[in-house]
């Protein structure tokens, strides 16, 4: 069978394997300075098998691992803290689902700890869209994907930042899929 796809997608479609067999090295079990930090469970990540404290968040799209989100330890040298990996990956509408299949309400939040302290303090099903930008591609990926489920877009509050990005983000990607968003308020 012939299929005809672009430079990118066959860049995308390579670095997706390379992320699977990446994510089938690391393992369940391990310890995080960043999740000790944060005051998160692994919530489906995995651990790097040198035991240097650098985590893996898978990033799915259709269920299917595309990449993946590396957020070192310490002593990462030169390395960025956190990376998406590999290289010419696609993060367009990538999620890491924590809590099991939704049904009902499912939230959607910037940020792996964000949605963690979201899950363990609410127990509900939520979505984590890596940053603003990606909020309402995923949205609308889940939106499609769990067409049964109510979206509800969890803001980060960047009052600090001009526009502040995570509550407009947010907002916007509320009205795309017809959710509802929230967001903290500060004393």
């Amino acid at each position: 069978r012939f299929e005809c796809v672009s430079p990118q997608q066959a860049t995308a479609r390579r670095a997706a394997e390379q992320a699977q067999r990446a994510w089938h090295k690391y393992t369940a079990e391990g310890s995080s300075p960043y999740l000790e930090k944060k005051q998160v469970g692994a919530h489906g990540l995995r651990f790097s098998p040198s035991g240097n404290g650098t985590l893996a968040v898978p990033m799915l799209v259709d269920g299917k691992i595309c990449g993946l989100q590396i957020i070192r330890g310490p002593g990462h040298g030169k390395k960025p803290a956190k990376q998406y990996w590999p290289g010419g990956m696609s993060k367009v509408g990538a999620y890491h689902l924590i809590g099991g299949t939704p049904a009902g309400l499912l939230l959607v939040a910037e940020g792996y700890a964000t949605a963690a302290s979201l899950f363990e303090a609410t127990g509900l099903p939520i979505a984590v869209a890596f940053d603003a930008g990606s909020l309402q591609p995923v949205a609308t990926a889940l939106a499609k994907r769990y067409k049964t489920n109510r979206l509800l877009i969890c803001a980060d509050d960047d009052y600090l930042t001009a526009g502040n990005p995570g509550v407009t983000a947010a907002r916007n990607a509320a009205l795309a899929v017809g959710g509802s968003y929230l967001a903290p308020v500060f004393a």
